[in-house]
């Protein structure tokens, strides 16, 4: 009995694993990111829900601030934008030891006997910067599963994803 919950304690942390975000982070190698002192906003790709995309703008804001930029409005340094899609992705259903589950026609609503794939929400959050003068992208840090639709999962997803976007800016120029 104890062999069984370590085990199911065990799958449920993986499971959990793979739900959180995963954060990816590219910048161009030959750019000397400490000459920037200033940003602005650039259009982007808006989230379909304007509170999460003021989270969004938000908490990149908080970050370019803490790491010595200024924001302005025109003549900026940086040119930032953020895009936000959420889309969903079909994934096979299994239960803890990896059998696939069936959906019984009355269970799952428009399933059919045997389906063993169903329609999962997924986000994902660019962040994206370009050069003032070029207007050449130079920076960008990509999270996957981040985008939820509930308020206050997305606050924590969002500030999770975009701190661990910035723990490395500006990145080294070497």
């Amino acid at each position: 009995m104890k062999f069984a919950k370590c085990l199911v304690g065990l799958i449920l942390m993986l499971s959990a694993a793979q739900v959180q975000a995963a954060v990816a982070v590219q910048a161009a190698k030959t750019v000397d990111f400490t000459q920037f002192k200033t940003f602005a906003w650039k259009q982007g790709t808006p989230a379909a829900d304007p509170a999460i995309e003021k989270m969004i703008r938000e908490t990149v804001q908080k970050q370019l601030l803490a790491k010595g930029l200024t924001r302005v409005d025109s003549d900026a340094d940086l040119l930032v934008s953020t895009h936000a899609r959420r889309a969903s992705e079909l994934r096979e259903d299994v239960d803890i030891l990896g059998v696939q589950q069936r959906w019984p026609e009355d269970s799952e609503p428009g399933g059919v006997s045997g389906d063993s794939l169903r329609e999962i929400e997924v986000g994902t959050l660019v962040v994206d910067m370009d050069d003032g003068n070029s207007r050449l992208n130079i920076w960008r840090g990509t999270a996957t599963r981040t985008l939820s639709e509930n308020p206050k999962t997305a606050q924590k997803q969002i500030d999770k994803a975009v701190t661990k976007m910035f723990e490395s800016f500006p990145p080294d120029s070497n």
